[in-house]
């Protein structure tokens, strides 16, 4: 298992077209994944935590999994989450 920091984007200026700034997040918690995850635990960890709505779907959202983070954007390309992970 590895732990992840949730941040929240929570002010977040722009558009698909122009590109996306982010103004201000908020740390919000802590989740732990599975080290072979899949994007269905991401999603159901977030629902856990009550970070998003437990009827939210993988069409939602869109998922990039970096090297020590995991992005996650709306169906628009807003940035709404970042999963750092922590030691």
């Amino acid at each position: 298992m590895t732990k992840y920091e949730v941040v929240y984007y929570y002010d977040v200026w722009g558009n698909a077209e122009d590109g996306y700034d982010v103004n201000d997040l908020s740390r919000i918690g802590y989740v732990s994944l599975p080290d072979n995850y899949a994007e269905r635990d991401i999603l159901n960890a977030l629902i856990d935590i009550g970070a998003i709505d437990g009827d939210a779907t993988l069409y939602d959202a869109y998922i990039y999994d970096n090297a020590h983070h995991i992005e996650i954007e709306d169906i628009n390309g807003m940035p709404i989450y970042v999963l750092r992970e922590v030691d």
